[in-house]
């Protein structure tokens, strides 16, 4: 009798606590619904802003990435599309100065263009290891974070993902610190529109096109607004 007593007890005060969870949790969920809707109307405002200080003409002085001796030829390379041939040139940079930061940001954007993710993610490590940081750093961090997280924004279709949105929330600190860079901004716009900010998305998108005329991104860019037009 005393075992069933018990038996019987711990039922009730598990089904208790069950109910409880699920009280917590009916109010908790709408909690969250308001929390991700004061987020996205911060996130329109910021985005509003920072659309205003984007420049309408690129600085033809300005580079998003440190100079290196091998940095014309990566270039190069990647405006050919040619994202190997960039990868060798980043790769003897960081032969030639294996204590360079510079050298592996350099072969972590690089690694990034080949889709060597796990690769780009080293190379950008050991770059802060020896120093780096900045807007650069900040951006092919999020960059490779929305490959490693298997965020893709080809389709423009919505996507309600928190994880998305804290990966915009970065991206857009990046642009807010520095509205010169373009693949920056360009990327920014793309999730905008990914997670529903239509307008937002396609005027960013729109502004950004003569800070894309020397981009690696150039094409990309290109087929995403004739798809908006």
């Amino acid at each position: 009798m005393i075992t069933l007593y018990m038996v019987l007890m711990t039922l009730i005060i598990l089904m208790a606590l069950t109910g409880g969870f699920i009280l917590l949790w009916m109010k908790l969920k709408p909690l969250g619904r308001r929390n991700r809707k004061r987020r996205l109307e911060l996130v329109k405002k910021r985005l509003n802003a920072v659309y205003v200080r984007i420049p309408h003409q690129r600085n033809i002085a300005y580079s998003e990435y440190p100079v290196i001796e091998a940095s014309a030829s990566i270039e190069a390379w990647l405006l050919q599309n040619r994202p190997k041939n960039a990868l060798i040139a980043a790769m003897h940079a960081v032969k030639s100065e294996p204590e360079s930061g510079d050298a592996y940001l350099h072969l972590a954007r690089t690694l990034l263009y080949c889709d060597e993710i796990e690769g780009a993610r080293r190379a950008l490590q050991r770059a802060q290891s020896l120093g780096q940081s900045g807007v650069a750093v900040d951006y092919l961090e999020t960059r490779i974070q929305l490959q490693i997280n298997g965020i893709l924004e080809e389709s423009f279709e919505v996507q309600h993902s928190d994880k998305m949105l804290g990966i915009l929330e970065r991206l857009l600190d990046t642009v807010e610190k520095d509205p010169n860079f373009g693949d920056a901004a360009y990327h920014l716009g793309r999730l905008a529109l990914a997670i529903g900010l239509r307008e937002e998305g396609r005027r960013l998108l729109e502004k950004v096109e003569p800070l894309m005329d020397a981009s690696p991104e150039r094409p990309g860019y290109q087929i995403d607004l004739n798809r908006l037009n």
